[in-house]
């Protein structure tokens, strides 16, 4: 095959390994299987792909945690699935570079490239969980979480998944539509889609994390960007799309007679206490192995219910120095999406979408575990990506 026809082929295998994030309800989901068709596909086309922008703090951090699951994964009871979650860990670190590269060498075509694939697989998604939500689609119950058939999962395992996945589909689309990427009626509808799949997903920490990030990203563009013309968009934006929005989620809730339910799950629910007596428990877990007890073997081995919260989780199963790895690499990554947005160039709005997504999801993952979340390490890759591409727009030819 040429290298035109490599090129394109990688092309199109990225954009379906993007498009296809939201169908994870089997192991391994076809978006793995069509990334590393793209890794393949890379490996023949390097320059495809720029990484120059990696720090060595970066780099540093992800060694550190992938170093702590190598000596945690001595104490592991299951060897061979606890070697499987690691090989999984390592595949979401490979997918965090592709995406950082991919758009270092490809900047804002690449940028558009891949979220545009992304939120257009999070709009069929969306699309698949409504229509069941209203009984349109055939055996529409396997689209929801249990027998009563309340919470939409739609392609999803969990609704407390999905509804964070349609929150990033949507600070994304949000910001193609102030900065005036995409026009107002399309980006109209796909938020439309999104914002009544996180309601019908009924999801407290998707709710909270919606709200962490509509706060991070509006004060970003207010405070820091002060860009005259996205400020105008944003506040009128705003107004229309709060007013539009309640009224029909109103309408939807009243249609569906969930408006109950939606007021029960946002009150204090009867095991939010096993979570908090969990979450304790596993820190006295990582105090009693300081290395860790292996990489996934929380809830494989060791106990039956998750410690709803990732960097306990992290402390548990990777020990300290797990913990530090990944909170240096959350940290490295949220740093470089505000320092892009301090620099005020025209890429300071994605810059600010990715680092509200960022910083919701962290807050979210106090009371989840996030970290196989597929989406936030695509998201993670972003700003990455973004210092690439201006870097290299600085380098003379």
């Amino acid at each position: 095959m040429t290298a035109t026809g490599t090129t394109a082929l990688l092309r199109w295998a990225t954009y379906a390994a993007v498009f296809a994030s939201g169908i994870v309800f089997i192991e391994p989901a076809p978006t793995d299987l069509l990334f590393f068709v793209v890794f393949g596909l890379v490996a023949l086309h390097r320059e495809s792909i720029d990484l120059t922008g990696f720090g060595t703090m970066l780099i540093a951090s992800i060694a550190i945690f992938l170093l702590a699951n190598g000596l945690s994964l001595m104490a592991a009871e299951t060897y061979l699935k606890a070697t499987a979650y690691l090989v999984v860990t390592i595949y979401m670190f490979v997918m965090f570079a592709f995406v950082a590269g991919w758009i270092g060498r490809h900047a804002d075509e690449g940028y558009s490239l891949l979220t545009r694939a992304f939120c257009s697989g999070a709009l069929v998604v969306g699309m698949i969980g409504i229509l069941a939500r209203f009984r349109l689609m055939p055996r529409s119950e396997i689209f929801f979480l249990g027998e009563h058939a309340l919470r939409i999962k739609s392609t999803f395992k969990d609704p407390n998944v999905f509804a964070p996945y349609m929150v990033a589909a949507f600070m994304l689309v949000l910001n193609d539509a102030i900065t005036g990427r995409r026009k107002i009626l399309n980006a109209s509808v796909y938020g439309i889609v999104f914002l009544l799949s996180i309601l019908f997903a009924f999801s407290r920490g998707a709710f909270f994390h919606l709200a962490v990030s509509l706060l991070v990203y509006m004060t970003a563009l207010l405070v820091f960007v002060r860009d005259p013309k996205i400020t105008k968009r944003l506040v009128l934006g705003s107004l229309i799309a709060g007013t539009a929005v309640t009224a029909f989620g109103v309408y939807a809730l009243a249609v569906t007679g969930l408006d109950g339910f939606l007021a029960e799950r946002l009150s204090v629910q009867s095991y939010d206490t096993e979570r908090f007596a969990m979450q304790a428990l596993t820190l006295e877990v990582s105090l009693e192995h300081p290395f860790g007890i292996g990489p996934g073997e929380w809830n494989v081995s060791r106990f039956p219910n998750d410690p709803h919260n990732v960097y306990l989780r992290v402390l548990a199963e990777n020990g300290l120095l797990g913990a530090i790895g990944w909170i240096l690499w959350c940290g490295c990554c949220a740093v470089t999406a505000m320092s892009g947005i301090l620099r005020r160039s025209e890429a300071a709005p994605m810059y600010a979408a990715a680092l509200a997504i960022l910083l919701g999801l962290y807050a979210e993952a106090m009371i989840i575990d996030t970290l196989h979340w597929r989406h936030l390490f695509f998201v993670a890759g972003i700003p990455l990506g973004l210092g690439i591409a201006e870097r290299r727009k600085t380098v003379p030819a």
